[in-house]
């Protein structure tokens, strides 16, 4: 997608967390111009947004047996209904965009990415759904998990602190020494 080129979904560099965070709010904006706040909101916080459907109103307690309920009014009905419409096609539109966004956000993600997608379980069961939030996740699990090169990282700086921490208790023992 031209306007979030640059903003793609990579798991071969040194920085791949910060890119994917960088890259979910930069795509996550693209989407609230070009597909609403409700799809916007789900890609940035990997959840899906609710949207609630008014239930069908019931009539008004009958006032001369509680066990039993008056009919709903024209009026109530008429409402209900307006309401109704007006949240499945919210509903409606957001699904549809939902799928778009699943579309937008795999063409952002490297072609080495997209091969360890495609090769993981459980992505045919996310590309049948077209489950946005779903892809997201198996792509952020890949890009920012502790893998073999960031547990290298990591016992490097574990191997620093245990020296930085020897020679602190050797200097504490004897603080003649340099």
């Amino acid at each position: 997608t031209k306007e979030i080129e640059h903003d793609t979904f990579d798991n071969t560099g040194q920085h791949d967390a910060a890119q994917f965070n960088k890259s979910l709010k930069d795509i996550a904006d693209y989407l609230q111009l070009n597909h609403g706040n409700n799809v916007s909101e789900s890609v940035r916080n990997l959840t899906p947004v609710k949207i609630a459907i008014p239930p069908e109103p019931l009539g008004q307690p009958d006032p001369t047996d509680p066990s039993r309920r008056l009919p709903v009014t024209e009026v109530a009905l008429y409402l209900w209904k307006r309401e109704h419409a007006k949240a499945q096609d919210r509903k409606d539109k957001y699904d549809k965009n939902m799928a778009k966004a699943y579309i937008i956000v795999y063409h952002q993600c490297s072609p080495t990415l997209k091969n360890d997608l495609e090769a993981s379980d459980s992505f045919s069961a996310i590309r049948s759904a077209q489950d946005v939030i779903a892809l997201l996740k198996l792509i952020q699990s890949l890009c920012c998990s502790y893998d073999a090169k960031t547990q290298g990282v990591m016992a490097t700086v574990a191997s620093y602190k245990k020296t930085l921490h020897l020679l602190s208790e050797r200097r504490r023992r004897q603080p003649h020494l340099p």
